[in-house]
């Protein structure tokens, strides 16, 4: 009897069946992830900065502003 089931056309379909459908569904799963991905790039607000971002202008601000002091000082020295 396992033999007869084993063997069957039928048996053959629901394998076929399950492995279509994996198949289809690792697809469409690998699909709206790509859209997902291209969708939050459109919008994505590149005028938000981050705080990390915000904190290394303002150290860049700061040293730029110090060697305009350190260079006001070198003038000051020479004379």
């Amino acid at each position: 009897m396992i033999n007869k089931l084993f063997n069957s056309d039928k048996y053959i379909r629901i394998n076929l069946t399950i492995i279509a459908s994996s198949i289809f569904l690792v697809c469409l799963f690998a699909l709206s992830m790509i859209s997902y991905a291209l969708i939050s790039d459109i919008y994505y607000d590149d005028s938000v900065i981050s705080p990390t971002e915000k904190h290394r202008i303002q150290h860049q601000e700061e040293a730029e502003k110090l060697d305009e002091i350190i260079e006001l000082l070198k003038e000051i020295q020479e004379l």
